[in-house]
């Protein structure tokens, strides 16, 4: 059974909330409908690749040692391993 209609933020798209759907919501306290229709939804989760405590490789801009980061670096900028990290906060 369909409870009420909203608009996608992503795509404009009307969409309609269902019973299980709303019974979800309820369950956890959220009042609102939500921001995404399911197709907008579905392609963000699936642009998520970052999972807790992955670790990336990468190669050190200072010795070329590939070493393991807990972050994403951004581009443009230089990344260290740890030695070469300790190396630079000491000068």
């Amino acid at each position: 059974m369909v409870l009420e209609n909203y608009y996608c933020r992503n795509c404009g798209c009307e969409s309609i909330i269902t019973d299980a759907q709303r019974n979800f919501l309820e369950e956890y306290g959220c009042s609102q409908p939500p921001l995404f229709c399911d197709a907008c939804f579905t392609a963000e989760l699936s642009q998520v690749w970052e999972m807790p405590g992955e670790r990336r490789i990468a190669v050190c801009s200072e010795c070329g040692v590939e070493t393991r980061l807990h972050f994403v670096p951004s581009l443009g900028r230089p990344v260290f391993c740890p030695q070469c990290h300790k190396k630079r906060q000491g000068a």
